[in-house]
């Protein structure tokens, strides 16, 4: 997974988070790992963005965090979509989306390819593979 901003983990997290969610449920959907997500966890509470619930065992997304995340998102400016590649949510900048459940490729993951492509790297590796098969 490619890594990510602070914020695009905060952002992320919160919305897992929205309607409750276990610490285990924001390690899987988060992609964070144990150590990470406790700092982010605790981050979060002393900021008021995220609440513990005894209870249930669970985290919820404050009030407060739900003014965050509309403040990050630019609401009316776009919708979100998960990147394909990485999982990373991204947000669209066209002002009217035509399709809200698109998955493509992030900017990011975008360059890194174009950056990092097998065949710029090794000109001939088909003709070495062919060579090396019997």
């Amino acid at each position: 997974m490619a890594q990510r901003t602070k914020e695009e983990a905060i952002s992320l997290l919160l919305q897992s988070a929205e309607k409750g969610a276990t610490q285990p449920t924001l390690m899987y959907e988060t992609y964070l790992s144990h150590n990470a997500l406790k700092e982010y966890l605790t981050l979060l509470q002393e900021k008021g963005l995220l609440e513990y619930l005894d209870g249930e065992m669970k985290f919820r997304t404050t009030p407060k965090g739900l003014m965050y995340l509309g403040s990050q998102s630019g609401v009316g400016s776009g919708c979100s979509h998960q990147c394909k590649k990485c999982g990373v949510l991204y947000h669209c900048e066209q002002t009217i989306c035509h399709d809200p459940f698109q998955h493509a490729v992030c900017r990011r993951c975008v360059q890194f390819f174009n950056n990092h492509s097998i065949m710029s790297e090794v000109p001939d590796a088909p003709h070495r593979l062919r060579q090396s098969l019997p």
